[in-house]
């Protein structure tokens, strides 16, 4: 009788302290915001929906957080996906596993990507499209005009601008192309090797372009356009597929810069009402060319963008007052790491962004410090969060915690064994330590 009244009365311990920390937990929930920003983890910065509105739309749109980097995944109304840059080396595997998670693919499944673009060859940029094309299967690509694989046995990686067979298409342009910097990291190079051996889904070699004006991905049908504007087409000379033999690259000759930096396309992304536009690096020279060519229609599609990515991270030299005058943003993107040595975004983009008309307040939005920024498009409505964690697109917040602890700790004491002088047996509490650590770990896994 003595036993079981001692078990009676372990069991109602065990349920008394259950219930406190239910109602502990319980109320702690309740200031779950509060609790997130206090302990740095939740949504980060503000938000203008939640993230599983954001992820039901119809276009999102994942601004990254990869360091002192550029990458920018889109996923297209109609199924298709887009990679713009993919940061340095170390964020190949990080960017792979987001897509992977968008995705829904395993662990070591091969994200599909339709659409993959370099902006130029810049380490920040190429570094992680090692990675990229050896962990996906890509089926368009385009590429800065800077190098070219060489059509024969050498496996060669040649300069376009300096192929002696291919010198009729540019031979007026020589005092252009001698000032081009021939200097490209070996990322870059890599990334021109890999393009070309790239097979799509259909195991047949993948499409490699160069970007040139008025080149458009999408259309009605597929219910978005994406449209190019690069730099001027060099006048009065064949396109790549006349001469493919020697470029295996589809489009125009570009006219380039000096600047890698400037190698970069100017880009336009429109779904219904929404715009959004990239520029990779490209700095002044380039935002000035392509003000001074606009024609009234292009002008019109380029004015009140919903989202402008900050040119060079929000460079000084980038992001011109003109420019944004043009773009006039209701939100700006800027992709940087945290304490950057080139202090991005600089001071004086930020003024010349502040001096614009804002018609909301978080007209600025820093991947450095929101971490991922996630913008969906549906309909009239556009809507982001920030904060999403890579791979899995889920947040946790303190609520989510909350609960996983309860049910931990319930076990635990649930498990609990009295002995009959009240102490509490060792391997009780063993056995319960192991299930409640099976069950945390499969939650955080």
């Amino acid at each position: 009788m003595a036993k079981n009244s001692q078990g009676k009365t372990g069991f109602a311990r065990k349920i008394v302290i259950v219930l406190l920390l239910a109602v502990v937990l319980g109320v702690s929930c309740i200031f779950s915001a509060q609790i997130d920003k206090l302990l740095g983890i939740g949504y980060k910065g503000s938000n203008k929906g939640d993230e599983a509105s954001v992820f039901a739309s119809d276009l999102i749109v994942n601004y990254l957080d990869v360091g002192q980097g550029d990458s920018t995944y889109i996923e297209f109304p109609n199924g298709e996906t887009m990679l713009i840059d993919a940061s340095e080396s170390e964020y190949g595997d990080k960017i792979v596993d987001y897509m992977r998670g968008r995705q829904g693919l395993e662990e070591d499944g091969d994200p599909v990507i339709d659409y993959l673009i370099l902006t130029h060859s810049d380490a920040d940029h190429v570094g992680g499209m090692e990675t990229i094309l050896t962990e996906c299967i890509v089926n368009n690509i385009y590429r800065p005009f800077q190098l070219a694989m060489k059509n024969d046995d050498s496996g060669e990686c040649i300069l376009l601008e300096d192929l002696k067979s291919y010198n009729d298409l540019i031979a007026t342009n020589t005092e252009k192309i001698e000032g081009i910097s021939k200097i490209y990291t070996a990322a870059y190079r890599k990334f021109i090797e890999l393009i070309y051996q790239e097979d799509n889904e259909q195991g047949e070699p993948a499409n490699v372009y160069v970007p040139y004006t008025n080149h458009v991905i999408g259309g009605t049908v597929a219910g978005f356009t994406f449209e190019f504007f690069a730099h001027d087409i060099v006048t009065g000379k064949k396109s790549f597929e006349d001469n493919t033999a020697v470029t295996m690259t589809k489009g125009f000759p570009i006219e380039s810069y000096t600047a890698n930096n400037n190698a970069s396309p100017i880009m336009l992304l429109e779904y219904g009402e929404h715009s959004f536009v990239f520029t990779g690096d490209a700095e002044k020279e380039v935002e000035e060319d392509f003000l001074n060519s606009l024609t009234t229609d292009v002008r019109n599609r380029f004015s009140d963008v919903s989202v402008y990515k900050a040119g060079h991270h929000g460079s000084l030299t980038s992001s011109t007052a003109p420019f944004l005058a043009l773009l006039q943003p209701t939100y700006t993107i800027v992709s940087c790491g945290l304490n950057n040595k080139h202090k991005h975004p600089s001071s004086a983009f930020v003024k010349r962004l502040e001096a614009l008309n804002h018609k909301v307040d978080d007209y600025l939005i820093r991947t450095d410090l929101n971490g991922n920024i996630v913008f969906g498009a549906k309909d009239s409505v556009l809507i982001y969060v920030a904060g999403v964690e890579v791979a899995v697109g889920k947040v946790v917040h303190w609520y989510h915690i909350a609960i996983v602890v309860f049910v931990a700790l319930s076990i635990v004491i649930l498990s609990i064994k009295f002995k009959k002088d009240g102490s509490v047996t060792k391997g009780s509490v063993e056995r319960g330590n192991r299930t409640a650590k099976k069950v945390v770990k499969k939650y955080f896994k």
